[in-house]
C-alpha cells in the first residue's frame, strides 16, 4: 500500500501519518485505540494466563485485576471500560452476582463468563444473567479471542 498523504513539515506531517497509520490499521482489521479490559479470577495464575493470552493477541491494553466479584463490581464502576472477563464462582461474591450487578449499573459493557463447569450445565444459565459468553476453561485457549472478537465488533 503507498502512504501518499506525506508532508515534509511539522505538524501536518505527524498528522497525516497518524491518519495514514489509521486507516491502515481500519483496513486489516485493528484498532487505533488500547482495549480496557478487567479480569476476574481468584487464582493469580489464570488472571495473568488471560492478560498474556490478551496481549499476545492485541498488543497495548490495559487490564485490572479482581480476585473477587465484590473488588470486580468496584473496579467497573470506576472509569469505562470495553470488556469484562470473569470466572464464575470466586469466594467472596462470585462472579455471577457481580455479572447481574453490572448489568444493572452498565448494560451495555460487555462481560464473559469462564468456568472450570461444563457449558450444558451453565451456560444459558449465564446468558439469562445478561453474559454475553460463557467459555468453558479447558476450551479456553482456542475460544476466548475469537469470542472477544465478535463482542467487540458488535
Amino acid at each position: 500500500m503507498k502512504i501518499l498523504c506525506y508532508k515534509p513539515f511539522g505538524r501536518k506531517q505527524v498528522f497525516c501519518i497518524r491518519r495514514c497509520v489509521g486507516r491502515v490499521l481500519k483496513k486489516i482489521g485493528a484498532s487505533t485505540a488500547m482495549l480496557r479490559i478487567i479480569i476476574a479470577d481468584d487464582h493469580i495464575h489464570i488472571r495473568k494466563g488471560i492478560v498474556q493470552l490478551l496481549e499476545d493477541e492485541f498488543g497495548a491494553l490495559h487490564t485490572e485485576e479482581a480476585e473477587n466479584g465484590i473488588e470486580l463490581f468496584d473496579k467497573v464502576m470506576t472509569g469505562p471500560w470495553d470488556l469484562v472477563i470473569s470466572d464464575m464462582v470466586m469466594p467472596g461474591g462470585n462472579g455471577l452476582e457481580a455479572l447481574k450487578k453490572i448489568k444493572k449499573e452498565k448494560k451495555e459493557l460487555p462481560v464473559i463468563i469462564v468456568s472450570t463447569y461444563p457449558a450444558e450445565q451453565y451456560k444459558s444459565r449465564v446468558m439469562e444473567a445478561g453474559a454475553d459468553d460463557f467459555i468453558s476453561k479447558d476450551a479456553f485457549s482456542t475460544h476466548l479471542i475469537p469470542s472477544i472478537r465478535r463482542i467487540l465488533k458488535n
